[in-house]
C-alpha cells in the first residue's frame, strides 16, 4: 500500500478532504489537526454556550456534563474525559480571534455524515473511522479527541527541534 495520510468527511456541516502522499508531512498534519479541532468546536457548541469567561464558565460545564453522565450513563472516566474537551472549548473561545488554531481549515461540501482518518506512513499506522449522522455529541467529541490525539502526537514526533541557545 502506499504511504498516505488522509482525514476526509466530517460533522455538523464542516467537512474536510486533506489529503497527502508525499513531501513535508507536518502541513498536513497541521491542516487536518486544524479541520478536527473546528468540528470539535462546532459539535461542542452543540452542549454548551460559553461566555468568554473561562473561569465562570468551568462551573458550568460541571453541570453539563453531570446532565449528560446522567442523561447516557456515562461513567466517571468518560464524564470526565467529556469535561477536559468542553474546558479546551471554552477556553479556545475565551481566547482572542487572531490567536485561534485552526487558520487553514476551509470547510468544503461533501459528505458529512462520516468521518474518517487514515495513516500509513513510514511505520505509522492509523485508521480511524466513524459514522457522525444521529451520533450523540459526547460520543462524535471523544471520536475527534481519538483523532486529534493521533495527531497531535505524530506533529511532536516531525516537528523539527530546535535546541536552546
Amino acid at each position: 500500500m502506499e504511504e498516505v495520510v488522509l482525514l476526509i468527511g466530517g460533522v455538523s456541516g464542516l467537512c474536510a478532504h486533506v489529503e497527502h502522499r508525499s513531501g513535508d508531512l507536518l502541513p498536513a498534519l497541521l491542516r487536518m489537526d486544524d479541520a478536527v479541532s473546528a468540528m470539535a468546536d462546532a459539535v461542542a457548541a452543540t452542549l454548551f454556550s460559553p461566555s468568554g469567561d473561562y473561569f465562570s464558565d468551568r462551573r458550568r460545564i460541571i453541570g453539563v456534563v453531570d446532565a449528560l453522565a446522567e442523561e447516557h450513563a456515562l461513567d466517571k472516566k468518560q464524564a470526565r474525559a467529556l469535561e477536559q474537551i468542553l474546558r479546551v472549548y471554552a477556553l479556545r473561545v475565551s481566547l482572542p480571534q487572531d490567536t485561534l488554531f485552526y487558520t487553514d481549515f476551509r470547510p468544503e461540501k461533501g459528505d458529512c455524515t462520516s468521518l474518517q482518518f487514515v495513516a500509513n506512513w513510514k511505520g505509522w499506522i492509523a485508521v480511524k473511522k466513524r459514522e457522525t449522522a444521529g451520533k450523540p455529541a459526547h460520543e462524535i467529541l471523544f471520536f475527534l479527541s481519538s483523532v486529534h490525539d493521533s495527531l497531535r502526537r505524530k506533529i511532536r514526533e516531525v516537528l523539527p527541534v530546535t535546541p536552546p541557545p
